[in-house]
């Protein structure tokens, strides 16, 4: 009976956790302007909240065309393009990709607490809530992906089953055209596993397949890189190479456990000659994954969720094989590197509840100045312009997104005009001006300008990078 115990508390335990993070989730649904990165919930708002199948992540020289396909499957179900529609969806990935790490922890350690703590880790990292409190982040989808592909793979290894192989190998290609430095990951992950001892011929087709599918999503990524025009680079290489680990440790505390335990098991390997496990693989492919990240000085801490998802199994093992002390120490450890984490995610979520509210009344208040008889204006600056050529680039995206918003509040419409002079401005005219603009050193010129034409500012729409002044007669 002493043995069923610990398996009910994990399952309890688990479902009031999986509750709070649903209930922060679902609270306040609605689309957020003012969120990490700006107006990126724009790519819903012309896609599936307007009854369209979703997009595909391509432009530029960015390639992640499964990144949002999913939500697509919202547009057979009721109230599927409402905001909290997308929520209740991105709650069920979440729950089903967290059972399927639960069972899978439980399966390589037999431990229902050591499972759950592991887990609760991965729910305590930095991004963990970032990914699910916003739907344009696509980690959500990698990290369901990613927990049906271990369960699989670990199911066809132990079962030798020709259809866990399968559905392994899917959930692989899925994920690789779900971020860019996936198809590494992958390619680590069956390379360290062609290493082991006594492969099976299923598993050396299974890992020879995973390699190909690798070599497939490269060989189509450099082609688009190479031989097609893009406007813009996404990302820098990094310039020194000892910036890496402060980069991206700094972003994830966890990952300096993630290079411990790398390197306890690399000299275990190569001094004590274990063997090379299951759990290695995906411990060294997720560290493969943060690299690529950091090199290409790409450090926010969502970025690194995979990586933390391939790091729980290989810790949930040292777990278990650990002595006490050892377990002790571990989990201290652990404990002192998700404490700052609480608290940004605590801040994070308070932040996305106020904007989901005020973001929301800000655009209805917009509309409503349109039906009022008011014509709305985006007012850029033609200085700035010519001494700053991504100013003009982002005064247009940010212009856009402001739009798309306006357009889905307003039902089509409204229109917001970009403008570079103040000809067209009259006493039903309505200007909005970018922070960008606001902080240059043409502000307090635009203002003079605007007052003798008998506008003031009337409101403020803050919060991040694509912040706005309203003006008004």
């Amino acid at each position: 009976m002493k043995n069923v115990y610990p398996k009910i508390i994990s399952y309890i335990v688990l479902f009031l956790v999986l509750l709070l993070i649903c209930v922060c989730i679902l609270w306040e649904s609605n689309w957020v302007f003012h969120n990490a990165i700006p107006g990126d919930d724009y790519q819903f708002l012309m896609t599936t909240a307007i009854g369209k199948p979703s997009h595909a992540g391509t432009w530029d020289a960015r390639f992640w065309p499964l990144g949002f396909g999913d939500y697509s499957l919202l547009l057979l179900f009721p109230y599927g393009t409402t905001a909290l529609g997308h929520y209740i969806y991105t709650c069920i990935i979440m729950i089903l990709a967290s059972l399927m790490l639960f069972t899978f922890l439980h399966k390589i350690t037999n431990n229902y607490l050591i499972s759950l703590f592991s887990l609760l880790t991965l729910f305590l990292a930095s991004g963990f809530m970032q990914i699910h409190m916003n739907c344009f982040y696509s980690e959500r989808m990698l990290f369901f992906m990613l927990s049906a592909f271990m369960l699989c793979r670990h199911k066809a290894q132990v079962e030798q089953s020709t259809a866990c192989y399968i559905l392994a190998f899917l959930s692989a290609v899925y994920a690789t055209y779900l971020k860019e430095p996936v198809f590494g990951a992958i390619a680590i992950i069956a390379i360290t596993s062609l290493l082991l001892d006594k492969l099976s011929h299923e598993e050396k087709i299974f890992n020879y397949a995973l390699l190909l599918n690798s070599v497939i999503f490269i060989a189509i990524y450099i082609y688009r890189l190479f031989f097609k025009k893009h406007e813009k680079v996404y990302a820098t290489v990094v310039t020194s190479i000892l910036d890496l680990p402060l980069r991206q440790f700094n972003s994830e505390p966890l990952l300096y456990l993630t290079l411990l335990l790398i390197l306890i098991r690399v000299c275990k390997i190569l001094i004590k000659k274990d063997c090379v496990t299951e759990t290695d693989s995906l411990l060294f492919a997720g560290e493969g994954y943060a690299f690529a990240y950091a090199l290409l000085n790409l450090t926010s801490n969502y970025y690194f969720i995979p990586t933390v998802v391939l790091f729980v199994p290989a810790f949930a093992v040292f777990l278990s094989n650990g002595k006490r002390l050892i377990r002790y120490i571990s989990i201290v450890a652990v404990t002192i590197s998700v404490w700052s984490s609480l608290n940004y995610s605590k801040n994070l979520v308070l932040d996305v509840w106020e904007h989901r509210k005020s973001d929301y009344l800000f655009f209805e208040y917009l509309v409503k100045e349109h039906k009022s008889g008011k014509t709305l204006f985006w007012l850029g600056d033609h200085r700035l312009e010519t001494s700053d050529p991504w100013y003009k680039f982002w005064d247009e995206v940010y212009c856009g997104r402001y739009q798309l918003f306006i357009n889905y509040y307003s039902r089509f419409a409204c229109e917001l005009k970009r403008v570079l002079d103040f000809d067209k401005f009259n006493r039903n005219s309505l200007i909005l001006c970018w922070t960008r603009t606001v902080q240059s050193d043409q502000f307090q010129m635009i203002c003079d300008k605007l007052t003798k034409l008998g506008f003031k500012k009337v409101k403020e729409f803050n919060g991040s990078a694509a912040g706005v002044i309203v003006f008004a007669h």
